[in-house]
């Protein structure tokens, strides 16, 4: 039995990021669909093989009298990005996670380089 990181050659990290990114997604979309209802949202990512790496969700503008709904439902998403990114910082990368209530949520990721990597440089 191989693993899927055997047959395409992918390492280990990239290989393991992408999978907690699909369950992160699995989590978040009940959100986002509700999101949907009531302001129009893009939802971007990439999980790239030189270990770096984004997730985006941005909303387009919205009345006032929408905020608290928007805000309810984007602090769920907020507080599963934060689940995520400690995830991702456990398989030894590096994380931010920010969220603003007019902008939406951006996560980045990249490998972490130790100091003796460093000055191997």
């Amino acid at each position: 039995m191989s693993s899927a990181g055997d047959e395409t050659g992918i390492k280990f990290p990239y290989s393991t990021i992408a999978y907690v990114m699909q369950l992160f997604f699995r989590v978040i979309q009940p959100y986002v669909d509700k999101l949907m209802e009531i302001v129009e949202v893009s939802v971007n990512y990439d999980v790239g093989e030189s270990g770096k790496g984004y997730f985006s969700l941005r909303l387009s503008d919205y009345p006032e009298d929408k905020r608290k709904d928007v805000l309810r439902v984007l602090y769920g998403i907020r507080d599963n990005a934060r689940l995520t990114a400690a995830i991702i910082r456990s398989l030894g990368f590096d994380v931010d996670v920010k969220a603003s209530a007019r902008k939406g949520i951006l996560m980045l990721w990249r490998k972490r380089v130790s100091k003796s990597q460093k000055e191997g440089e």
